[in-house]
């Protein structure tokens, strides 16, 4: 076998060369205390994925943004993280 056998080549690197539940709580968690929010990373990262479910049913693939109006409305605050 060799690599000029194939045509492509797929890796799976979310979730296991790529951090994302760090990355995004690490993003997550300052904005929802600047906002005076008391959630945990946990509790952010499960509203987050809710919400990233919901805006990829009704959205194209990586048009995640249109979900945080609904997450900051649900948690009170008013702005996205940037």
């Amino acid at each position: 076998m060799q690599l000029t056998d194939f045509e492509a080549l797929s890796f799976d690197c979310y979730g296991t060369l790529i951090d994302w539940e760090a990355g995004l709580s690490a993003v997550l968690v300052p904005w929802a205390r600047e906002r005076g929010l008391t959630l945990t990373a946990e509790q952010l990262l499960t509203e987050y994925a809710g919400l990233e479910a919901r805006s990829r049913r009704k959205n194209p693939p990586g048009s995640t943004q249109t979900s945080w109006p609904g997450a900051c409305s649900s948690s009170g605050s008013s702005s996205a993280p940037r």
